[in-house]
């Protein structure tokens, strides 16, 4: 029987989902021999990437209760990924997100002599975040054959837990969509939490020098929704991972005011969409431009030198989109020298 490998995500949307569905297409591209392990309250929408035949749904918590009762059949469930993962002769299988329920099922893998690897995008909390996901995160690495991060900076904080560790950056599939006309001059897309530092770039477009620029922000804010003002439009809703793309690809440049981050999933998505990036001087973000050489890091995070980074890049013609980059696929990514007997 064919070898395959088991891709494992039991999270429900956000970046995640779509991580998990750029992956699944591009292994379905590449021919490779896989099958999935995913929660059956994922969003529909990324849920029909993958063929019913290659995946196995288990129900996971959507609340406290549900936490509870998942949990008291979580045997069950552990009995028919057994069987799911003989069926399928699954020789590796690849954790793209934290979750919980990955800590049985790593000691399972390791039972069964299964190699295992964990994908970790955020090795210590953000600003607002508490405390658990870390110690979750800790514990799955070291259950893990190998760990997977996804920057330089990742990996200097992962070192002192995981001894086996291997970076890889975020894929950049081939995109087939035509150049959209620029909707946005300047877009910030993204979650409304602190570490975002939405609040920095608001405050960067009060100054004189912003007055003829044009900001649009979508993001979904539950409380404390910033107004509308002349060179600031304000999108409060939630915006579907799968839109993703088609918005960003619609802006002149994206700005990134974050006040931390380990690495960024809308960095390659605007490579690889031809729109150039401007970030903050923090974690990983530098370290990502220069390796997708795709936009401008600014001074500080003081407002006026994020402003200073942005007109500088509106006015600029000098980004160099590697072509290299943008064609390559799933195998710099899940498959590696020893991936012969998942590809056909």
């Amino acid at each position: 029987m064919k070898k395959k490998i088991l891709l494992v995500y039991l999270g429900k949307k956000g970046g995640g989902a779509r991580l998990f569905g750029e992956t699944v297409s591009l292994l379905l591209e590449r021919n490779v021999s896989f099958v999935t392990l995913i929660s059956s309250s994922l969003d529909e929408v990324t849920k029909v990437l993958c063929p019913k035949n290659l995946r196995l749904e288990v129900s996971t918590f959507t609340n406290f209760s549900g936490a509870f009762l998942g949990t008291a059949m979580l045997p069950f469930k552990l009995y028919r990924i057994y069987f799911f993962v003989r069926e399928n002769n699954i020789t590796k299988v690849y954790f793209l997100m934290p979750h919980i329920w990955d800590l049985p099922l790593l000691v399972l893998f390791r039972y069964l002599g299964i190699d295992t690897e964990v994908l970790v995008h955020d090795p210590k909390p953000h600003m607002g975040e508490f405390f658990p996901p870390k110690t979750l995160m800790t514990v799955e690495a070291k259950l893990a054959t190998r760990t997977i991060v996804l920057s330089e900076y990742s990996r200097a904080l992962m070192s002192p837990i995981s001894e086996n560790i291997t970076l890889k950056h975020l894929p950049i599939p081939p995109r087939h969509l035509p150049v959209p006309k620029k909707e946005y001059q300047i877009l910030f897309i993204g979650r409304s939490q602190l570490y975002k530092g939405i609040d920095l770039l608001l405050e960067a477009m009060t100054f004189p020098q912003a007055q003829d620029l044009e900001l649009t922000v979508i993001s979904s804010f539950s409380n404390n929704t910033p107004k509308n003002t002349h060179n600031v439009q304000i999108i409060d809703q939630w915006i579907h991972e799968s839109d993703f793309e088609k918005i960003i690809a619609s802006a002149q440049i994206v700005v990134l005011p974050y006040r931390e981050a380990s690495q960024s999933g809308i960095i390659p998505i605007a490579f690889a969409n031809r729109v150039p990036c401007v970030v903050t001087p923090v974690g990983a973000l530098p370290e990502m431009i220069k390796y997708y050489s795709c936009g401008m890091v600014s001074k500080s995070l003081d407002p006026y030198d994020i402003l200073e980074a942005i007109i500088i890049s509106l006015n600029s013609q000098d980004f160099t989109f590697i072509q290299e980059l943008v064609v390559q696929t799933v195998d710099a990514y899940i498959c590696d020298s020893n991936s012969d007997d998942v590809i056909e």
